[in-house]
């Protein structure tokens, strides 16, 4: 459980990224265009950046609560792997008292 939400904690990361990425492309792609391309090329590359741009701030809004969502359910996996790791140790300490404490009354019996 935990290895499958680090793993879907980092395909979420990754997707915040790309889609960071694509909205600073656009952003640099549409400041560079004003200057160089003609009016109707420039609106029209205008008109496909602001598209793509629009689809992207959504993705990324989506992926910013996904990577939250993840991050607190690692956490909580984490901590209640802390907590299986603490019972273990006390069992493994318990296991040990209860052989010492068998012997214990064997040499007891023993001896009579």
């Amino acid at each position: 459980m935990y290895i499958v939400v680090k793993e879907k904690h980092t395909a979420t990361q990754t997707a915040l990224a790309a889609a960071e990425d694509l909205l600073q492309t656009l952003l640099t792609g549409l400041a560079s265009s004003s200057r160089s391309l003609p009016v109707a090329v420039d609106t029209w590359v205008r008109f496909q950046t602001c598209t793509q741009l629009a689809h992207a701030a959504p993705k990324k809004k989506q992926a910013c609560v996904q990577l939250n969502m993840s991050r607190r359910v690692l956490g909580e996996l984490e901590k209640r792997w802390k907590a299986v790791e603490r019972e273990a140790d006390q069992a493994k300490r318990d296991i040990k008292m209860r052989a010492k404490v068998e012997s214990l009354w064997k040499k007891a019996d023993a001896t009579g």
